[in-house]
């Protein structure tokens, strides 16, 4: 079997869509016979989708043997239909996020996600991406859930013990690190923690966050009508909780913000943490697809608390590798807290454990080809 892979997420460019993409099209070189278009920042993007239908049918041309063309978010797959590629006898099948599906454009929801659906298989990252699709109308004969992987970095990286590192930051080293890491969107509940959670916490306890939280909007893109605003934040991942985050950075110094970090000081900084967290939110129009962070965590042998909700819920399996908690109920997360702080050491090596069995690219990669398989 041979398969078309076509992502416009795709290193150098950095990111969980990123990495996935490459663990994807690369891990299954194992299984199939691979063949690829992606967009590596060689070009402008906008000329990568404009020379996108030639170049998927020059592909065709010179490997008559392709059966299946992978698309790796609703995006592509909106601009492949939007091109009006056609291949007769050529199975398509799109990857869908979580906000791909959601995403509150009404021409979108409308429009195009429904001409979306005649394509032959969606494979979705998570249970609640499957309900979102099947809430718009997908059959679900068409829908298969595929978790993603993680990398195990404790392998890559064996001095993650350095407390120097966390005195750069600002940390001391007999801190309870109460740690976040990713970009501050709304859904993520940075901002909703440190307003809610730690002022029930005493001095002991730092919210330690990792994650650019630097936000300068253009000029054009203050003329813009509100609305349009939070749509093109939504589509491009801005920050939109980066601002309240730092308001409560410069309130609360249990609130410490290291903003972008290299990958080794992130490893040490999980190494040294006590818990990582995922706290989100309920935000209208968006969703958490996965919840891959919260793997990074548990692969490293951290306890996760998370939100238990959207696609979270496939990351994060109760009493397994974590434990998930009713969103927006600070007296729940301030208590798991100091219960877990008073058991440091609880079940770290059976988080590790779990995780390392039940998540992992090639895991993942096994799951794309049963599904390219029964597509012959």
């Amino acid at each position: 079997m041979a398969v078309l892979f076509i992502t416009h997420k795709y290193p150098p460019s950095t990111g969980g869509m990123e990495k996935q993409s490459y663990e994807l099209i690369n891990g299954c070189r194992k299984h199939l016979d691979v063949y690829s278009i992606v967009f590596d920042g060689s070009e402008p993007i906008y000329v990568f989708f404009y020379n996108l239908k030639p170049r998927v049918y020059q592909m065709i041309k010179l490997h008559p043997d392709i059966d299946i063309i992978h698309l790796n978010d609703g995006l592509m797959a909106a601009i492949f239909h939007l091109l009006k590629i056609r291949i007769e006898g050529i199975k398509i099948v799109v990857t869908f996020h979580g906000l791909d599906v959601v995403f509150p454009l009404s021409l979108y929801q409308k429009y195009l996600l429904p001409k979306l659906q005649r394509f032959d298989a969606f494979i979705c990252v998570s249970d609640a991406t499957k309900q979102a699709c099947l809430e718009r109308g997908f059959e679900e004969i068409k829908l298969f859930v595929v978790d993603n992987g993680v990398e195990d970095v404790l392998n890559k990286n064996t001095n993650n013990t350095d407390f120097s590192v966390l005195n750069k930051y600002g940390i001391n080293d007999d801190s309870i690190i109460i740690l976040a890491i990713g970009r501050p969107v709304k859904r993520k509940g940075f901002s909703w923690f440190a307003q809610n959670v730690m002022p029930l916490l005493d001095d002991t306890f730092k919210f330690v966050h990792i994650g650019d939280v630097k936000v300068s909007d253009s000029f054009w893109f203050n003329l813009l009508p509100k609305k349009t605003q939070e749509l093109v934040s939504l589509f491009l991942g801005k920050a939109t909780d980066a601002k309240a985050l730092r308001d409560e950075s410069e309130t609360n110094k249990n609130v410490i913000l290291c903003g972008k970090v290299s990958e080794e000081d992130k490893v040490a900084i999980i190494s040294n943490a006590s818990m990582m967290i995922m706290p989100n939110i309920k935000v209208k129009g968006d969703m958490e697809g996965f919840g891959l962070v919260a793997l990074e965590g548990s692969i490293m042998g951290k306890t996760v608390l998370a939100a238990n909700m959207e696609g979270i819920t496939n990351a994060i399996h109760d009493g397994k590798n974590g434990f998930l908690l009713e969103s927006e109920k600070p007296d729940i997360w301030a208590n798991k807290i100091k219960e877990l702080s008073r058991n440091k050491v609880l079940f770290d090596t059976q988080v590790r454990d779990y995780t390392l069995q039940h998540f992992s690219w090639e895991k993942m990669c096994l799951g794309y080809v049963q599904v390219f398989e029964r597509l012959k």
